[in-house]
């Protein structure tokens, strides 16, 4: 393995290199979604030649009909892709890497450019190792792409690195997800008096990823509903997966952790609640009662929004 590392070790070190170069343009030039969109591509081959190495099979799924994405729902998918990545790098060089510093303010083109880079090095260090030293080609620039594009692009290399994994998204990386945005949604919630946690619904059996997806699916589009009646816009999700798996459930999980953080963030010096601890093997039918015990906060916290669409600004007033 002693030669397969070297050329990992050259390989990551250009790309360490071309990333660094990239991050002084973007300082000085502003990163649009087009820039993004083919560096996306590049991650997506880097991902194909890993799958040929391997032998894995591929992700044939349709993308997603996403319109309206805004930056902050792009650089959520992107995280998504590269906490992917890093599981798949250790999994195959036992190394793992350094999130990309978290931005300070509006989310922009540059920051998912960022991380995108960050996963484009990940994966180069994985075809080095794997004896795959052929450069992708730089593929064109198409200046009609939008952050809606780049957004369905992320998903589809998140699809595929999925199916690369030793040890693939489960129904416990969801659960934890989950949680975190019941706990998101809880602290909303309080900013309205007189309210309590509601109760977990009935437990209901034999449930499979697909039933806990449209079940997130609804929430996804409370939380829209919940941010257009504060102010904010979110994207829309025209088509669902017409085969889903655990992987595509976490996907939506985080983004409605993303988009209920961002509403938490606009709420000043309020603490994020705590990441929650592994909760050992959960099945779909576990994680199907936590997404309905968020739906029931949500649920609420809709109902009030309608009534106080102000409810940020005057909570920020009365502070």
């Amino acid at each position: 393995m002693v030669w397969p590392l070297f050329l990992a070790s050259i390989a990551v070190a250009a790309v360490v290199c071309d990333i660094e170069a990239q991050t002084a343009n973007a300082a000085r030039e502003d990163v649009a979604p087009p820039d993004v969109y083919v560096r996306t591509l590049l991650v997506r081959d880097a991902l194909e030649r890993i799958r040929l190495e391997m032998g894995k099979p591929k992700d044939t799924r349709r993308e997603l009909r996403v319109a309206k994405a805004e930056p902050r729902e792009v650089f959520s998918q992107a995280l998504t892709l590269f906490h992917k990545a890093n599981r798949l790098s250790f999994d195959l060089t036992r190394e793992r890497a350094e999130l990309p510093e978290k931005p300070v303010g509006t989310l922009r083109s540059v920051h998912v450019q960022a991380v995108v880079d960050a996963v484009l090095a990940q994966l180069q260090r994985v075809k080095a190792t794997l004896g795959s030293v052929e450069a992708s080609p730089e593929p064109p620039r198409d200046p009609a792409m939008t952050p809606s594009d780049v957004f369905r692009s992320i998903v589809q290399a998140n699809r595929q690195v999925n199916l690369l994994l030793d040890r693939q998204l489960a129904p416990s990386d969801v659960f934890r997800q989950v949680t975190l945005a019941v706990g998101y949604a809880a602290q909303l919630r309080t900013r309205f008096a007189g309210t309590r946690m509601p109760e977990a619904p009935p437990f209901e059996r034999r449930k499979r990823p697909a039933d806990v997806y449209h079940r997130l699916a609804e929430c996804f589009a409370r939380v829209r509903t919940i941010m257009a009646r504060s102010g904010f816009s979110a994207l829309t999700l025209d088509h669902h997966p017409e085969a889903v798996t655990s992987s595509d459930v976490y996907d939506i999980a985080s983004l409605i952790v993303s988009e209920l953080s961002f509403l938490h963030a606009q709420v000043g010096g309020a603490l994020p609640p705590p990441d929650p601890y592994y909760p050992g093997r959960k099945f779909p039918a576990d994680v199907y009662r936590r997404a309905g015990l968020l739906e029931a906060l949500l649920i609420d916290l809709q109902a009030l929004v309608e009534v106080n669409p102000s409810w940020l600004q005057a909570q920020d007033e009365r502070e």
